[in-house]
């Protein structure tokens, strides 16, 4: 066996057993007050698995996708295709931020037994300018708090690959930084191994 040139995949955690005043304790000063400021608001936050939220959620990531380029996110068929294939308790969470009756962001959360990752995000600019991205995150954690998951995985965390704005974002939620074992394949190479091995460096171009 032999390593690869990509390093291992980097996270972090949040362990949901805290109490929630501690979980808020450990945010960092300038996210906590973005969050405190989005909740004086009237901006109205929706949580679900259904198909009508699911569809609401697309639309705006739809959206996004359009405006920040095709390599900055899962694509909206993998997305369908993922959610349509899971048992009801493991549908993906959604989170929806509504102003004036309009989306403005949402939040997607994938959800394993006992364990939670944070999957994808987006907001608009009038979601930006309120906050909107602390809140529904905030939101995603009391919820799957209260629904007893155990660990809540932040989706990516690493300061070499991930933008800097979103590096940023996700560590002043004050998770436990971790990074798996780098990828590693076999040096006896066979041609199907090379086929695959040029697929999988083709998906990952732009990244």
């Amino acid at each position: 066996l032999g390593t690869t040139l990509k390093i291992g995949w980097a996270s972090a955690r949040l362990d949901l057993f805290e109490p929630e005043a501690k979980l808020r304790g450990v945010l960092h000063g300038k996210w906590r007050n973005a969050l405190c400021r989005a909740e004086r608001l009237a901006i109205k936050v929706v949580e679900g698995e259904g198909d009508i939220l699911f569809d609401t959620f697309l639309q705006g990531y739809r959206e996004h996708l359009r405006n920040s380029g095709k390599h900055s996110g899962l694509s909206e068929k993998f997305l369908s295709v993922y959610n349509g294939l899971q048992l009801p308790r493991e549908k993906l969470q959604l989170f929806l931020a509504f102003i004036d009756g309009k989306p403005v962001g949402g939040v997607c959360v994938a959800k394993y037994g006992m364990f939670a990752e944070y999957l994808l995000g987006y907001n608009n600019e009038i979601g930006r300018k309120n906050s909107v991205g602390q809140l529904l995150l905030w939101s995603a954690i009391s919820s799957l708090k209260k629904q007893n998951f155990k660990i809540f995985d932040l989706g990516g965390m690493d300061p070499n690959r991930t933008p800097r704005g979103i590096f940023r974002f996700k560590k002043r939620v004050g998770g436990k930084p971790y990074r798996l074992a780098s990828e590693i394949e076999s040096k006896s190479i066979t041609l199907t191994q090379r086929l695959i091995r040029w697929q999988v460096m083709w998906a990952r171009r732009g990244y």
